[in-house]
């Protein structure tokens, strides 16, 4: 799949769950999914900014008691693979110097 693609699919992803009416009086995450969706769409990113989103999400679950929206937790999990795959060939990039 070419990344403009990737890109689209994502915008998508973003868009979908930024519209959620459950998410309306959720004013952080709302603000979570925007800044993610301005950033794919300045860097063209997929697997940056699928990182970052998911960490972010993370991050507000917990302070928030696990409460998410369906389609916030969908998006997570949409997410969630090239986030993994991100972070992995990130942690290589990084270790290997010290392995050589």
């Amino acid at each position: 799949m070419k990344r403009a693609e990737k890109v689209t699919i994502m915008m998508n992803q973003l868009s979908t769950a930024y519209s959620d009416p459950e998410i309306k009086d959720k004013a952080s995450l709302k603000d979570i999914i925007l800044k993610s969706a301005k950033e794919l769409e300045k860097t063209e990113d997929v697997d940056l900014v699928s990182s970052k989103l998911c960490k972010s999400i993370t991050l507000y679950a917990i302070a928030n008691k696990n409460s998410l929206p369906k389609s916030t937790v969908l998006l997570f999990n949409q997410l969630k693979g090239k986030e993994m795959k991100y972070d992995g060939t990130a942690i290589a990039t990084i270790l290997l110097p010290l392995f050589l």
